[in-house]
């Protein structure tokens, strides 16, 4: 994979599947270019950088992502602003994504990407009250009880949130790619 097609991924991860657009997309790069440097501002020279971050902390960067892009691109966002959820899910895989080109530069992100795969997993830990759509997500209070049910779910064991997600995600995309596999084995049999 290209650095361009990787400096993507946050993006397009973020945009799957999650209706950000008050009108039609014609202004995604513009998007793209807000979230990314407000993403750039927050994590660069940043104790993301210096050795690690709080969970408080890092729930206190998502808000100021998503304020800052809601102040820069509201105008043409969803009900006028960027969700909590968004800006968690493009951090958080930004994290990810420095983190997994150069372990030992950028630290091991304070939590994880949550998206549906994730939440599922957790979700029977969760009340009533909270948000099982990151897509919809629009409070730090339901980000708050994801990372709890996580942690409380044991599917953690020793791992840090972050370390438990790459190996998970890295699992999952061994499980999709046997069963593309397998898919594509039957369609020759026939």
């Amino acid at each position: 994979m290209t650095e361009e097609t990787q400096e993507l991924q946050p993006f397009a991860a973020t945009m799957r599947r999650n209706p950000v657009y008050a009108g039609r997309g014609e202004l995604r790069e513009n998007l793209r270019e807000a979230l990314r440097g407000a993403a750039k501002e927050i994590i660069d020279d940043s104790p993301y950088e210096k050795g690690g971050v709080s969970g408080r902390a890092h729930i206190a960067n998502i808000k100021k992502l998503q304020e800052r892009v809601t102040e820069q691109c509201g105008c043409f966002l969803a009900d006028g602003k960027l969700r909590f959820g968004a800006a968690q899910k493009y951090l958080n895989v930004e994290l990810k994504r420095r983190w997994r080109k150069n372990k030992r530069k950028h630290c091991r992100p304070p939590h994880c990407s949550f998206d549906w795969d994730v939440i599922k997993r957790v979700q029977h830990k969760l009340g009533d009250d909270v948000c099982f759509k990151w897509t919809e997500c629009d409070h730090p209070k339901c980000y708050k009880a994801w990372v709890r049910a996580l942690r409380d779910s044991g599917l953690l064991g020793q791992e840090k949130i972050a370390d438990w997600e790459d190996r998970y995600w890295d699992e999952e995309q061994d499980r999709k790619r046997q069963q593309a596999e397998k898919r594509k084995r039957k369609q020759r049999r026939r």
